[in-house]
């Protein structure tokens, strides 16, 4: 990913309405028995010119990806003085499926941390393992076809001509 950059791509995430950070401790229960959830921390570093901005945008990413966040903090590490792009560490507790948190961890690779709070033991059915294998084929895919496609965009390697 160093090399070929980032997954994680949204579309405008101005319509999207500000999401709910916080849940009540009945609500995060009902949601890890019945519905087979995870609470888990989610640290990763990323990149931007507001704090605001990047707060705002980074919840409604998380929200779009099928998180709910329980709760959120950031804090500025630095700033690129040639860009003025500042770096932010955001912690999050999140909570998803398993599919969900896997596809986190690959989008936002590497994630500076990421551990589960609940449930102590987390069982995983096959549907849930299918799915979290073909989002990680699928990551592997791009990220080895990127170049590929970038080169065969460069060339002029196809042209149409009508004939009669």
């Amino acid at each position: 990913m160093e090399k070929f950059g980032p997954l994680a791509a949204y579309p405008k995430l101005d319509e999207l309405p500000e999401p709910q950070v916080g849940y009540s401790r009945e609500e995060i229960e009902s949601l890890i028995i019945d519905e087979r959830m995870l609470l888990y921390r989610f640290v990763v570093e990323v990149y931007g010119e507001d704090e605001n901005r990047v707060e705002a945008d980074l919840k409604k990413a998380l929200v779009y990806e099928g998180c709910r966040i329980n709760k959120f903090a950031i804090q500025q590490q630095g700033e690129n003085e040639e860009t003025n792009r500042k770096r932010f560490l955001v912690a999050a507790e999140l909570i998803s499926d398993v599919e969900t948190a896997f596809q986190l961890t690959g989008k936002y690779a590497p994630p500076v941390a990421i551990s589960v709070v609940e449930p102590e033991i987390v069982d995983l059915n096959p549907s849930e393992i299918q799915g979290v294998l073909s989002d990680l084929a699928g990551f592997a895919h791009e990220l080895v076809t990127r170049p590929l496609k970038a080169m065969a965009i460069e060339k002029a390697n196809t042209s149409f001509k009508l004939m009669r």
